[in-house]
């Protein structure tokens, strides 16, 4: 879910429920059009010490034959 931090020295941890398949990657983005990548496979990610507010999600998918698909972003406002 989306949360909100203090800017400077900061964590938060996302955690990815209801979704059923692999994680590919987590990807996040600053102004939500251009998106980069995390490079963590598992179903939790700590965000730290950001500086402006940030958009995550994670990219899924249920074996090779199907789709990929993205999960709903959560919000952290710096």
């Amino acid at each position: 879910g989306d949360n909100t931090v203090c800017a400077g020295v900061n964590s938060t941890a996302l955690m990815l429920g209801g979704e059923t398949g692999d994680i590919l990657k987590w990807v996040y983005s600053t102004d939500g059009v251009n998106w980069s990548d995390i490079n963590n496979i598992t179903r939790q990610y700590a965000a730290q010490d950001l500086s402006t507010t940030t958009q995550y999600r994670a990219v899924v998918q249920n074996g090779n034959s199907c789709s990929i698909d993205t999960s709903t972003a959560a919000v952290v406002t710096v």
